[in-house]
């Protein structure tokens, strides 16, 4: 298996523990490849899939310095397929179609620059054939993976400092908390253009149910979201079913959901780490 490639300056790890322990285990030092230095929280996470079900994971670091992370850098655990088989699949805005990479391992040869197959790169993502892709998923950006076994993927670098989360006007976009936490749907704010007045939506995937759940933003302007039906109580602004019926609802760490906004806007997340 790959090892983990990060390495943890005590100065960015003090706080962490706390915080993320429920998202995250931490490396021993002989899992230490890589040494990073970064004024932000550096970590990893490892995400669980279903066998033979695709999954829809949530992208919560960046590569150290860059507000992108290259796919590159996920690694796989487990059950995960090192042979080409198992993958992880990618929106691209600027060609509006989807890019799959399959993860071959040292087992196989890994990736290759090109079709001569003359230099390889290690283990890593490429195409059906084992060429290397270069593809990056930025923090707060969903994808999908499909493991015909299970196992994991492990995904590390820099935890991002921006909460906030565009959306596409009037275009479904997969979407995920930028930070490496559960999140309770309550907590998200929206900003810019995101309608409060119930017509912009969120859905996210209940593994227990199978099934979606939507929920739509209820702002202060048309007060908020209610316990019940009698709307005799209300909670203030807040996520709710079509009638404004607060709905509860925690999406585990390292998930993905959808969004919807006819005109755009963005999703805010909270940060998750105390300030002194």
């Amino acid at each position: 298996m790959p090892r983990i490639s990060c390495r943890f300056f005590p100065h960015a790890f003090r706080g962490i523990a706390s915080a993320f322990s429920f998202a995250a285990t931490f490396p021993s030092p002989s899992k230490i490849t890589a040494e990073v230095e970064s004024s932000n929280i550096v970590g990893y996470q490892k995400i669980a899939l279903n066998a033979n079900k695709m999954d829809i994971l949530g992208q919560s670091f960046q590569t150290i310095g860059s507000e992108a992370t290259s796919v590159q850098s996920i690694g796989v655990d487990g059950n995960f397929s090192e042979e080409g088989t198992d993958w992880i699949m990618v929106w691209d805005d600027a060609t509006a179609a989807y890019t799959r990479l399959y993860y071959w391992g040292d087992s196989v040869d890994g990736v290759f620059a090109d079709d001569s197959y003359e230099n390889s790169l290690g283990a890593g993502w490429g195409d059906p054939d084992q060429i290397v892709v270069s593809a990056t998923i930025n923090p707060g950006r969903a994808f999908w993976a499909n493991a015909y076994e299970g196992g994991s993927l492990v995904l590390c670098g820099e935890v991002p400092s921006s909460g906030e989360v565009p959306t596409l006007a009037n275009k479904m976009k997969l979407v995920a908390n930028p930070y490496p936490v559960a999140t309770d749907v309550q907590t998200i704010g929206v900003s810019g253009n995101f309608s409060e007045e119930g017509t912009d939506w969120i859905m996210v995937w209940d593994d227990v149910n199978a099934a979606y759940t939507r929920l739509f933003y209820w702002g202060d302007s048309v007060d908020g979201v209610f316990t019940d039906d009698t709307y005799e109580t209300s909670l203030g602004a807040g996520w709710g079913d079509p009638d404004q019926i607060v709905v509860n609802y925690t999406i585990p760490a390292g998930r993905g959901f959808w969004v919807n906004a006819y005109e755009g806007g963005s999703l805010v997340f909270a940060d998750p780490i105390a300030t002194e």
